[in-house]
C-alpha cells in the first residue's frame, strides 16, 4: 500500500497555490502593489528556481501516492521551463493546470488515516527492537505488518501477523528445551514446556539462573495464551482494538525475552 504523509503532500501543493497566485499578481498587474502586468516578460531565474522547486516537491508527492497523469504533467512543465525562457503569463496558466489536475486525480483515490498516537507503529522499523529482528529475522515482516494492521484498524489481521510470529519463537524455545511443540494447541505446549523447566538442573548458580530464565519465558507464553483467546494457535473470529493491542503486547513481550535472555 502506497505510504505518504499529508504534512508534505499539503506542503507541496499548497506552494503550487502560492507560485500561482504570484503569477498571477505579476502577469494581471496588482494595483495595490503598484505593478503593472508583466504577462510577456521573462521569469527572473530566481522566480523560475521557486517554481521548479515546487514542481519537483509536488512530482515527489504525486508518485508516491501513484498520480500517474499529474506526475506526467509536473515533468513537461519541469522541463518546460528548465530553458529559462518562459514568461508570466505562461506560469500563471501552467500552474492552475498542476492544481487543476491534481485535484482532478485525487478525486478517484481513497485514503487510510492513522491516528497520530498508531504513526510509529506503521512507519517504524523493528517494532520489536533490533535484538528480535537480529535472532528471528524472518519474522521482521509480520512484525512490520502487524503494527501496520493494527495502526489503521485492522485488528484480526494483527494477530494473525503475530501467529506467524509466535510459531517461530515458539519453535525456538522449543529446540532449547529439547522437546517436540509441533502442536498447535496451547495446552499441549504449556504442559511440555513448563515439564521441560521443572526438569531442568539447578545444582549450581549458574544453572538456577538459566532455569529462571526460562520460567519468565514460561511466564510470558502463558500471558500471550491468555491474552490469545483461543485454545488453538490460531486467530478467533475477530479480535476488538482492546484485544488486539493486548496480544501485541504481550507477543512483544515474550520475543523480547526469548531473543535477549534465551
Amino acid at each position: 500500500m502506497p505510504q505518504f504523509f499529508a504534512h508534505d503532500f499539503v506542503t507541496a501543493t499548497a506552494n503550487l497555490a502560492i507560485a500561482h497566485a504570484n503569477a498571477v499578481a505579476v502577469a494581471n498587474g496588482d494595483e495595490t502593489d503598484q505593478r503593472i502586468s508583466k504577462r510577456d516578460e521573462i521569469i527572473s531565474s530566481e522566480d523560475c528556481g521557486f517554481w521548479l522547486g515546487c514542481l519537483h516537491a509536488s512530482l515527489v508527492e504525486c508518485q508516491k501516492i501513484q498520480l500517474e497523469d499529474s506526475a506526467k504533467l509536473l515533468k513537461r512543465l519541469t522541463l518546460k521551463y528548465s530553458s529559462g525562457k518562459e514568461t508570466w503569463g505562461a506560469l500563471a496558466t501552467d500552474s492552475w493546470t498542476a492544481i487543476e489536475r491534481i485535484t482532478d486525480e485525487m478525486e478517484g483515490l481513497v485514503f487510510v488515516h492513522v491516528p497520530p498516537n498508531f504513526s510509529g507503529l506503521y512507519t517504524r522499523d523493528f517494532l520489536f527492537g533490533k535484538n528480535v529482528a537480529d535472532k528471528f529475522p524472518k519474522t521482521i515482516d509480520d512484525i512490520q505488518e502487524a503494527g501496520r494492521c493494527f495502526a489503521s484498524g485492522r485488528n484480526t489481521a494483527t494477530v494473525f501477523h503475530l501467529m506467524r510470529v509466535m510459531e517461530a519463537s515458539v519453535q525456538y524455545l522449543g529446540k532449547r528445551l529439547r522437546i517436540n511443540v509441533a502442536t498447535k494447541n496451547w495446552q499441549p505446549i504449556l504442559q511440555e514446556v513448563d515439564k521441560a523447566i521443572k526438569n531442568l538442573p539447578v545444582k549450581v548458580p549458574r544453572q538456577k539462573a538459566r532455569r529462571d530464565r526460562f520460567a519468565e519465558a514460561s511466564a510470558y507464553l502463558h500471558m500471550v495464551k491468555n491474552a490469545w483467546r483461543n485454545n488453538v494457535m490460531h486467530p478467533k473470529e475477530s479480535y476488538t482494538e482492546e484485544e488486539a493491542e493486548q496480544v501485541f503486547n504481550h507477543v512483544k513481550y515474550f520475543m523480547v525475552h526469548v531473543a535477549t535472555k534465551l
